[in-house]
Order: C-alpha cells, then sequence, then structure tokens
C-alpha cells in the first residue's frame, strides 16, 4: 500500500482559507425567545359561576385548546382552555396548572374568537353545582340535557378543600338527546311514563285521604 505524501498535504492545506462569519449566533439553551402558543380568542368579562345556576340555555358548539403556561419554564407545561357557546355567546374556563400535581380553574371569561370543534345542532341545558358530601367539595358547575338529565358539560375545580384539587373541563356529547339511541330513548320515555302515573296515583290518593277527612 502506498504511503500518503505528508509533505504534499501540509502544502494543500496552507492553501485552503476558512472564513468564519462576523458575529456568531447564540444557541444556548435560553427559552425566553422561543415562541409560545396564546389563547386564540379576545377575553372579556369574567363571569361567576354562580351565574349559571338554575338557568336554562341553547347550547350549539364545544372546544378546547392547550396553551403555554408562561408562569413556567418547561415548555410541554400547558394549561387547558375549555370554551363552549351558550345562546350564541362564548364561554372559556381557562386552567390554572399550578405545580403540575395541582390544579384548578384560573377564571371563567366570555370569549370571542375561541377554538370552537365541535358545532351542532341546538340542544336545551341547565345549569346546575355538582353535588358535594361532607368528604367531597367542589366548585364545579354542570350543563344537564333538559331532555336526558345527563351531563353534557362540565366545568370549574373539583375536591377544593383537598391536597389535591383538580380543573374539571368535561364534554359528553353522548349524553345529548340528539345522539340519544333508540333504545335508550324509548327506555327513558317509559321511564318517565311510570315517574308519571306513580305521581297521579300519590295526588289521587292524597285527595281521597283529605275529602275523607273532610267528611269525618
Amino acid at each position: 500500500m502506498r504511503k500518503p505524501n505528508f509533505e504534499l498535504l501540509k502544502d494543500a492545506l496552507k492553501n485552503i482559507e476558512i472564513e468564519l462569519p462576523d458575529e456568531i449566533e447564540d444557541v444556548g439553551d435560553d427559552d425566553s425567545e422561543k415562541p409560545r402558543r396564546k389563547f386564540s380568542g379576545e377575553v372579556f368579562d369574567a363571569v361567576e359561576l354562580d351565574w349559571f345556576v338554575g338557568k336554562t340555555f341553547k347550547l350549539t358548539g364545544v372546544g378546547s385548546e392547550q396553551v403555554a403556561n408562561t408562569e413556567s419554564c418547561r415548555d410541554d407545561d400547558v394549561a387547558t382552555c375549555f370554551s363552549f357557546i351558550l345562546d350564541g355567546k362564548c364561554y372559556t374556563a381557562m386552567e390554572n396548572p399550578e405545580d403540575g400535581y395541582r390544579s384548578s380553574m384560573r377564571e371563567l371569561v366570555v370569549t370571542k374568537g375561541a377554538s370552537i370543534s365541535n358545532r351542532f345542532k341546538g340542544v336545551k341545558v341547565v345549569g346546575q353545582r355538582r353535588s358535594e358530601d361532607q368528604y367531597q367539595k367542589h366548585s364545579v358547575i354542570e350543563l344537564v340535557d333538559a331532555v336526558t338529565d345527563k351531563v353534557v358539560i362540565e366545568f370549574g375545580t373539583a375536591n377544593t378543600d383537598e391536597y389535591y384539587p383538580y380543573f374539571v373541563s368535561g364534554f359528553h356529547p353522548e349524553n345529548m338527546v340528539l345522539n340519544e339511541t333508540l333504545e335508550a330513548a324509548q327506555a327513558r320515555i317509559q321511564q318517565e311514563q311510570m315517574e308519571l302515573e306513580s305521581a297521579v296515583l300519590d295526588l289521587t290518593r292524597d285527595e281521597e285521604l283529605a275529602a275523607g277527612w273532610g267528611e269525618w
């Protein structure tokens, strides 16, 4: 095997010119300049949770998006923005991720231009607070389908007095009357008829007892 001529290689390297840029771009670990996604819509007035209780609305759309938590140093730390349309107005429940183990609803606000990925024919829903007991306390609103009496939308903070509270943002389309199966509708109607008949019997019995006591 022929040996390389090192003298020729040295001479060749001397004639090679390497151009360096005037400024070298800093590519360190500083994340401050990295783009962060912001909430897609405009934010307006805040709304108290109790405002929804007992009211009836027409629900026509639901959407959710992940927004970077600007208060965190981690790129993968995101907050959920859960939006829904009631009577033509958009409301968004915004999450506070806190420390990664706990979360809560930062605020509920009226918004415009939020991401709504699910749009559908309106369904009537009624607002109510999630039930509590002596062990579990919640600050959660449920929007219940007025026909099926099942929860379609839920938002707020659960386990508020526990060590690990958590943000609630749920959409249950299977509970809407629009998506109810024929079998489920028949079962629901049958149950409602039975409850109505029972109520009529109770009312009739009460009237008979009242009439009897009156004659006596």
